[in-house]
């Protein structure tokens, strides 16, 4: 990947996240990031993993530990939706989306 769109690509992921987290404390645009965290998310996440998979030396060994790390995860929330032990008692909405067993 070309070091600028690379960089710029960065620089923009870390504006998103961060006027996401203030305009989510300020409550402002409340409706608008109600109807789209899902997609928001899918796309951060995409767009993420698309940047560490053009930067790393061993793409495939990214790819496996994409897949282990999003699993276990995956797993620790479904435990905790389920059960309410690692996280305690908890349920998400519908405003992510999609879910499979509780979990978006």
């Amino acid at each position: 990947m070309n070091n600028n769109k690379e960089k710029y690509l960065r620089i923009f992921l870390w504006i998103f996240y961060i006027a996401g987290g203030i305009w989510h404390q300020l409550g402002w645009f409340r409706w608008i990031m109600e109807n789209t965290a899902g997609y928001v998310m899918m796309l951060a996440t995409i767009l993420s993993a698309w940047i560490l998979l053009k930067t790393t030396k061993k793409p495939a060994q990214m790819i496996v530990w994409m897949m282990v790390v999003g699993v276990t995860g995956f797993v620790a929330e479904m435990i905790g939706v389920q059960t309410g032990l690692i996280f305690g008692n908890y349920n998400y909405t519908k405003t992510l989306g999609v879910q499979l067993a509780g979990v978006p």
